[in-house]
C-alpha cells in the first residue's frame, strides 16, 4: 500500500456534482400534496427505467477502460433523469390543470 499524491480536483468535483443532484432531486416543493408525490413516484420509476438503458448501451458498446467512465457518468445520470422527468411531469399536470 502507498499514498497516492494526485490532484483530488476530479474526485472533488465529481462529489459536489453528485452531492448537488442529490439535493436539488430531494428537495421539498413549496406545496407538497399528493399529486406531488404521485409524480414524484412516477418521475422515480421514469429514472430508473432510463437508468437501466443507460446502463445497457454503456455495457454493450463501450469496452475497457471507457466502460469505468460510462459508469461515472451514471453516478449522477439517475439524478439527473429523475430532476427533469419530475419537473417535466409537473410542468405537464400544471398545464393540464389550467386547461381544465
Amino acid at each position: 500500500m502507498e499514498i497516492v499524491k494526485n490532484n483530488l480536483g476530479e474526485e472533488l468535483t465529481g462529489f459536489f456534482i453528485v452531492t448537488g443532484l442529490f439535493f436539488i432531486a430531494f428537495a421539498r416543493e413549496a406545496e407538497e400534496s399528493e399529486i406531488t408525490k404521485m409524480l414524484r413516484l412516477k418521475a422515480f420509476f421514469l429514472a430508473a427505467y432510463l437508468n437501466f438503458f443507460f446502463l445497457l448501451i454503456a455495457l454493450f458498446f463501450t469496452f475497457g477502460f471507457a466502460f469505468v467512465y460510462a459508469l461515472m457518468v451514471n453516478m449522477g445520470f439517475g439524478l439527473l433523469a429523475f430532476i427533469v422527468s419530475f419537473r417535466i411531469l409537473r410542468w405537464l399536470n400544471q398545464s393540464k390543470e389550467t386547461n381544465q
